[in-house]
């Protein structure tokens, strides 16, 4: 809709906002329901979709310099871990093909620790922020290659050059993105003989005055470690080292000199958001001494290097070499020297520091995105799973989407198609959804289990950027994070799917006797559940639930939606004079089916029971009689309400213009039919469901009225049938149309 778009370029604006300025406030512009019109609403803080780290991203004269890989522009808006590369390594510090596989496998190794890599370098009078392969495969081979610092950008930019960025140019620009971690091999600093020649890098200066975190091994060994050590005290630059005493020696994992301080890689990023906290213009060095299962011999590989470095010293000066071709030199002349075996530390360093950079970034991301939810919070609602509005419980899954290129499935044959990653599971969807229309204020809480992995860290640190309070409750170490694997057609419309889920049946263990767990789920006013999670569960939480609380039940698939038509605590309360009312989700198959076997098992009233055998298969069940059904299924079951997605049709849900939650104790309810929006194209059906029934409970959870509720559903099912992602990113702006 017009009111989307104008509030996606509105989003679009904040990110034009001045690097240089930072900020804890500014004017939030609203779009109001009216005819495209814009007006001020007043201050109000910078929810995360716009602003990743409260400082903005950059102005509109330097943007148009910047050019950032569309992957590593999402995850700076949403707040997610971002390492950023330097690009010198590949042009400069290492010979090829070893440049290039090894600036390769960093950035594999940042994904796999949870963040998103993004190499810098210049390129045709670019800022590129997220280098392309073949960019990195230029920058590897390539002998027209600048090595480019702060001195050099206007002129390598403005002759529209290719450029490496050094540790003091990489800062610059991570900057101005709004990326404040750093991964390198070395640090520049105070040359050897440093105090006649004032050879000083402007590494160290830039330390001084660009608020990024370097996490490297220190020193690069050819320099003087003592004197820059003291350069950087006096600069005010905070240094600290990984868990030990002894400042590292880049190619050695002690030097002689102590460092300032020691910290943990947890420690570190709580210490760089307070110091983003406190507006400190200085950067910080994290120095990570090299592993020792790197080097074999240490102390002897310690005095082989430094004699080359002494006798590269002396090469160099023979050679009238200086400047910024010294470092390469010396380097070179090192690796030489050691028959190859400085080059072999270098990269194994070098791929330790961009692990433990990304693991930092992690924390960081999450220790400013806490920051950001007390800053946004009144005292009076600290932001705690215990007074959530909404509680979801139930599965996450990874989705490893195969997308046919066709819309014939050749059975028995290799099949070519695409294939995509996406976290998934409907009710890590449900809550995505769910937070997204609540807005930067509102506060969830979801109840899952996922494996000690890679899969289960993105899975809760993406929710987490969302204001989600995650509660992992996995009781099996040994299981991993939930598979799911559907298969679409070309068309987007799912063809079959399987699934590893079994982490899920750990989820009823794992919240027995969990008082945390008790207290959230009580403290709710809507729980919201999916059919992923055991029987037992569901009928506990259920039969458990306050009469002053709503159950969403949402039945998951054809399979799983057999434990509802099962569930005795949900159909015949024991105590239906406090009995939990509860709405149940269906898309029509879900329906037809549960409807089937109620049926079956208890033989509903005749005109139920007729209409009911008058619709043999489920593409069969129209609006009209799905409407019908709902109406007679009060008299059977009043506490339980209905919303019954029909895809294209739309959805058969109550029609109130009352809050949602203040209709529940009605004997009876008024539904109708409200139809969907008709689509041209659709990319895939995947969570659009989840998406209605996550934006459906963020409204009424705010006391909407069922009517406005459904509406609001329909447009969030819409955004995401048009997106690859499970939950489209759009619905957040659903909440600057319709505010919860």
């Amino acid at each position: 809709t017009d009111q989307i778009n104008a509030s996606i370029i509105i989003h679009t604006a904040y990110h034009l906002a001045s690097s240089s300025i930072r900020v804890c406030t500014v004017k939030m512009w609203k779009v109001m329901r009216c005819s495209q019109r814009v007006v001020c609403a007043g201050r109000k803080h910078i929810p995360s979709t716009a602003c990743s780290h409260i400082r903005l991203a950059s102005t509109i004269r330097n943007r148009d310099l910047l050019v950032i890989d569309d992957r590593v522009q999402q995850a700076i808006s949403d707040g997610r871990p971002v390492v950023a590369l330097e690009s010198t390594i590949l042009s400069h510090g290492m010979p090829y093909p070893q440049n290039l596989q090894t600036a390769v496998e960093v950035e594999r190794i940042v994904e796999a620790n949870g963040a998103t890599p993004a190499t810098i370098c210049i390129d045709q009078g670019k800022i590129v922020i997220g280098a392309t392969q073949a960019q990195l495969e230029n920058l590897a081979t390539s002998k027209a290659v600048v090595k480019t610092s702060r001195r050099d950008l206007s002129h390598v930019l403005a002759r529209k050059q290719t450029g490496a960025t050094t540790v003091a140019s990489t800062m610059i620009c991570a900057n101005m993105a709004g990326i404040s971690v750093f991964a390198t091999g070395g640090l520049g600093g105070v040359h050897r003989e440093g105090e006649v020649t004032l050879d000083i890098s402007a590494d160290l200066t830039e330390l001084s005055r660009t608020p990024v975190a370097v996490v490297c091994s220190g020193v690069k060994s050819i320099l003087d470690i003592g004197r820059t050590l003291e350069v950087l005290e006096t600069n005010g630059v905070y240094v600290a080292t990984l868990d030990q005493t002894m400042f590292p020696a880049f190619y050695c994992a002690q030097s002689e000199f102590q460092s300032p301080y020691t910290t943990t890689e947890d420690e570190f990023a709580d210490t760089l958001a307070t110091q983003k906290q406190l507006d400190l213009s200085s950067g910080l060095v994290l120095a990570v001494p090299v592993p020792q299962d790197i080097i074999d011999g240490q102390d002897e590989f310690a005095r082989d290097v430094s004699n080359a470095i002494q006798q590269g010293l002396e090469e160099a000066k023979l050679q009238s070499i200086s400047g910024k071709a010294v470092t390469p030199f010396l380097l070179d002349y090192v690796r030489k020297s050691t028959e190859g075996k400085s080059l072999a530390v270098n990269i194994g360093l070098i791929k330790n520091n961009a692990a433990v950079a990304a693991r930092v970034a992690r924390k960081y991301s999450q220790t400013m995105l806490q920051t950001r939810r007390n800053f946004s919070s009144s005292p009076a609602r600290a932001v705690t799973a215990e007074n959530a509005a909404v509680a979801v419980v139930g599965g996450s899954t990874v989705d490893l989407t195969m997308k046919l290129h066709t819309n014939q499935l050749q059975l028995a044959s290799t099949n070519a198609g695409t294939l995509s990653f996406a976290t998934g599971g409907v009710a890590r969807n449900v809550a995505e959804a769910c937070a997204r229309v609540m807005g930067p204020n509102g506060v969830l809480s979801f109840i899952t289990a996922v494996g000690n992995d890679v899969y289960g860290s993105h899975v809760t640190d993406q929710l987490a950027q969302l204001n989600v309070i995650v509660m992992n409750k996995n009781s099996n170490a040994s299981l991993g994070t939930a598979t799911y694997n559907p298969w679409l057609l070309s068309d987007g419309t799912l063809h079959a799917a399987a699934g590893d889920m079994r982490v899920l049946d750990s989820l009823h263990e794992g919240l027995k006797e969990q008082t945390d767990v008790m207290d959230t789920l009580r403290a709710a006013s809507i729980i919201c559940i999916d059919s992923n999670v055991t029987s037992d569960l569901l009928d506990n939480v259920i039969a458990t639930s306050a009469h002053s609380q709503l159950v969403v039940v949402e039945p998951t698939s054809i399979e799983k939606s057999t434990k509802l038509a099962n569930s005795a605590s949900l159909w015949f309360p024991r105590h239906p004079e406090t009995q939990c009312a509860v709405l149940l989700t269906p898309d029509r198959y879900e329906m037809h089916h549960i409807l089937h076997l109620l049926n079956e098992k208890h033989r509903l009233a005749t005109p139920l029971k007729r209409i009911i055998e008058a619709v043999p298969s489920p593409d069969d069940l129209n609006a009209s009689q799905t409407l019908d059904i709902v109406h007679l299924l009060q008299g059977e079951f009043p506490h339980v309400r209905w919303l019954v997605k029909l895809g294209s049709d739309g959805a058969v849900a109550a029609k109130d213009d009352s809050p949602f939650l203040s209709t529940l104790k009605a004997q009876m309810t008024n539904y109708s039919h409200f139809p969907a929006d008709q689509l041209d194209t659709i990319t895939s059906v995947t969570g659009a469901g989840d998406s209605l029934v996550g934006a459906y409970v963020a409204c009424i959870a705010s006391f909407k009225s069922a009517s406005e509720s459904i509406q609001v559903g329909l447009k969030a099912a819409a955004l995401s049938l048009q997106t690859e992602r499970p939950v489209s990113e759009k619905l957040s702006f659903l909440n600057e149309c319709y505010p919860t």
